[in-house]
């Protein structure tokens, strides 16, 4: 499958970078007031560990649903949709009132996080065809900052005496703003496996880093969008767990 797209690689880059940054930003805003919705819950250490399992368990939940939707549907409508999604129920958690509302929130938080980015990894799966070369760490690499600058942000918010609901507001408000001046540079559904110039490749099962030729150049663009999302799923998997291992190894770490 060719596909004509008029704007540069880097345009595309820079476009999809923006969802990465939103993911992180997102999730380090919430963790940044957590001490803050136990207090205004009255919640225990062990009743804020319970209601923070909602969270893993959407995630949990949407492994399935999320490369279902973007083999459907095409990552490019999913991560839109779901990187405005994402930061807005940080206003609902803000507003929750009991401990019911915190976990529904959470599991949905969890839910649509799985979304974004399962969409955003198959999106970068195509920028980095187009590059040619692997350049996934640098998307993974701007989660990371955009972690350090949702904490840094929290610090300053906490240190003003500024609300969650405030806090939370601002950051969807943000993210909003962000994806509507980058939506129209991401990646068509057509490109989640075949960009331009790379006709009858795709990626291959044995990971989102490698191409491989199709033996049919003609097959059904849904069933393209299934591997592509099929192999950003099992790229992003990776890379959560071994987010995760780094930060039970590193002092401090969790």
């Amino acid at each position: 499958m060719n596909l004509a797209v008029s704007m540069s690689p880097r345009i595309h880059r820079i476009a999809v970078s923006v969802f990465f940054f939103i993911a992180g930003l997102t999730f380090s805003t919430w963790a940044s007031r957590i001490p803050d919705i136990k207090d205004k819950l009255h919640l225990s250490e062990a009743g804020l560990g319970s209601v923070l399992f909602a969270l893993p368990v959407g995630l949990m939940a949407s492994l399935l649903l999320s490369g279902w939707l973007v083999s459907k549907y095409g990552s490019r409508r999913i991560v839109i949709g779901a990187a405005i999604i994402y930061p807005a129920i940080l206003v609902l958690l803000a507003l929750a009132s009991s401990t019911f509302q915190l976990v529904v929130g959470l599991f949905f938080f969890g839910l649509i996080a799985n979304f974004v980015n399962i969409a955003m990894n198959t999106q970068a799966v195509g920028v980095e065809i187009l590059y040619r070369r692997s350049i996934m760490a640098s998307f993974h690499g701007l989660w990371s900052l955009a972690g350090f600058a949702g904490a840094a942000f929290g610090t300053f918010f906490v240190s003003q005496s500024i609300s969650p609901f405030v806090h939370f507001t601002l950051v969807a408000i943000a993210s909003g703003l962000l994806v509507l001046v980058s939506y129209r540079s991401t990646l068509p559904a057509a490109a989640d496996v075949h960009p331009p110039g790379v006709h009858g490749a795709g990626v291959s099962d044995a990971g989102p880093d490698r191409l491989c030729h199709r033996r049919d150049h003609h097959d059904h663009p849904q069933r393209e969008r299934r591997h592509a999302g099929l192999a950003a799923q099992r790229h992003e998997v990776r890379a959560v767990a071994n987010r995760d291992a780094r930060a039970a190894g590193a002092p401090g770490g969790a």
